[in-house]
């Protein structure tokens, strides 16, 4: 069946029909494609790398042709050389009715370094299909289809929900989620984000996440706090669509409620705790020395130039700035194991977003505000020869 695969692959890409036929053979590929346990797709991405990768000697006799008598056309027969049959390949099956879901699950099965070249062209097709200009933003209500807000339920990756209620809650009116679709796969989203309407920025976890917390009115609050955005689909990690993702949904916020005054995130510092155990020993620090120690770490810990901490880099690379830290905020299990509770405030002043970010881009300068700062000096007494490098 493997062979299968790879021939219909083959005859795809040699096909000149195009159309219903070519639409026929992708649709027998990826018909084939389902069947393979996770042996045969490790040996069908074989067969991919043996029989449509890049023929060295062409590329070798292009180049040296091309070399010797510069012209449009040995150009463009070098760069043909160069082009992956695989990227060619790739392109005639996305053209066929859900090969978008099956190209987003292919990839979700390529791990290892020895599938890279499949990877590399697999993502550059992907980039054409996932445009973000083409994709779907929704509001996810109570309306929205079932097996959809299943979908965001397993995908929840900053605060889980555990029952049907939690879920509920969250979409009531002081509430807003919004998501990403793909028009060519309409019920699977790509990517959501969750908001809690407050009045004043919110400082605990725990009331935005009460099932029996009381639904306020959405016009007496005047912010809207971000406090999860997790990605749906594994096949397309590395695609960055939560940017697009909050400035629309900020976009649709301030349209519905004009009255809004304040947009930021309560969000969790994931590798807080991990680094506070390799850094500070047997210290066991009261609620001041953690504060001071999380400002230490989200202000001066780098990783390559940029703050170690994942959520810092999204948001700060957005235009936010860092704003205010919460000791006590998240205790649930994850919020214990992976921020020791802590959260923090970023804030999306709409007037200083895009000074903000080429700031960040140009300095890797995490823009805060004199109390964090000042929480940061106060760290250095407690941390000997504090590592800078997470």
């Amino acid at each position: 069946m493997v062979r299968d695969a790879l021939d219909a692959c083959r005859d795809l890409l040699l096909s000149e029909r195009g159309g219903t036929a070519e639409n026929s053979l992708a649709k027998s590929v990826f018909a084939l494609y389902a069947s393979f346990d996770d042996s045969a797709r490790g040996a069908f991405f074989d067969g991919l790398i043996d029989r449509f990768s890049i023929d060295p000697a062409a590329l070798q006799r292009a180049a040296g042709s091309y070399s010797r008598h510069p012209s449009e056309e040995a150009l463009r027969a070098l760069r043909q050389a160069g082009e992956s049959p695989r990227r060619t390949l790739f392109l005639r099956l996305s053209g066929a009715p859900g090969a978008t879901a099956w190209l987003v699950r292919m990839r979700e099965h390529l791990q290892g370094q020895a599938w890279a070249a499949i990877e590399s062209d697999l993502m550059h097709v992907l980039g054409l299909l996932f445009n973000r200009g083409v994709l779907d933003f929704q509001q996810i209500d109570l309306e929205t289809p079932f097996s959809v807000l299943e979908r965001l339920i397993a995908a929840e990756a900053v605060h889980p929900v555990n029952e049907w209620p939690e879920m509920g809650r969250r979409l009531e009116a002081d509430r807003r989620c919004y998501a990403f679709f793909h028009p060519a796969w309409p019920q699977e989203p790509l990517i959501f984000t969750e908001v809690a309407l407050t009045r004043g920025i919110a400082s605990r976890m725990q009331p935005i996440l009460d099932p029996d917390s009381p639904v306020e009115d959405p016009r007496t609050c005047d912010t809207a706090m971000f406090y999860s955005i997790s990605n749906c689909q594994p096949g397309l990690r590395g695609f960055s669509f939560g940017n697009a993702l909050l400035s629309r949904a900020i976009e649709q916020l301030r349209a519905e409620m004009p009255w809004l005054r304040r947009f930021a995130t309560i969000s969790p510092i994931p590798g807080f705790r991990s680094w506070l155990s390799a850094s500070a020993g047997s210290l066991d620090p009261t609620k001041d020395d953690l504060l001071a120690l999380c400002a230490h770490y989200l202000l001066r810990v780098k990783q390559g130039g940029e703050p170690a901490d994942a959520v810092a880099r999204f948001h700060l690379g957005n235009g936010a700035r860092l704003h205010r830290l919460n000791s006590s905020s998240d205790l649930s299990p994850a919020g214990i194991r992976r921020s020791a509770g802590v959260t923090v405030n970023y804030v999306y002043a709409l007037h200083e977003l895009e000074r903000n970010a080429e700031t960040y881009r140009r300095s890797h300068e995490v823009r805060t505000g004199r109390e964090v700062a000042r929480l940061a000096r106060q760290a250095e007494p407690l941390l000997s020869n504090p590592p800078l490098v997470a």
